[in-house]
């Protein structure tokens, strides 16, 4: 059927535009409104920054990579973030064991030394932000979001 004909009865051929570039940690990508060029017709893409809590979520990093960040915004020393790496407890942060039950301490210290990575939204990431008196986007930045 010819396309005026299709017309008639209000379908349209259309062109899918090409999806735009997007970064999927962040944002997410769908399919948007049509729109009329010249007489064509034409579907979109809308790129949407993911809600802050949706990205926290999804977020860690390797113990490594936290043990390097902590050293960088002074937390621990180049001599503890090497030791928090080998899954030793790192020396600045002994107080915070303190802050912890027994059995919270035991199990966050097994947890470590064993973790290959650590996860924005771990109980433990909020506990250690909160002793140290981090602002949430000052842990966010710990984990490479808004950086």
């Amino acid at each position: 059927m010819p396309d005026a004909a299709l017309a008639d009865w209000g379908v349209y051929a259309y062109t899918r535009k090409d999806r735009p570039s997007y970064n999927p940690e962040i944002q997410t990508c769908s399919e948007g409104d049509f729109e009329q060029v010249d007489g064509n017709w034409f579907l979109g893409w809308v790129v949407t920054d993911k809600p802050i809590a949706e990205i926290r979520e999804g977020s860690e990093v390797t113990r490594r990579e936290f043990c390097n960040n902590l050293a960088t915004i002074g937390i621990l020393t180049n001599e503890d973030a090497i030791r928090g790496a080998l899954g030793f407890w790192p020396d600045a942060m002994l107080t915070f064991l303190e802050y912890l039950t027994p059995e919270e301490s035991r199990d966050i210290q097994i947890e470590w030394a064993t973790a290959a990575s650590v996860r924005r939204m771990h109980p433990f990431v909020l506990l250690l932000g909160s002793w140290l008196n981090l602002t949430d986007e000052q842990v966010d930045t710990l984990f490479g979001i808004g950086a």
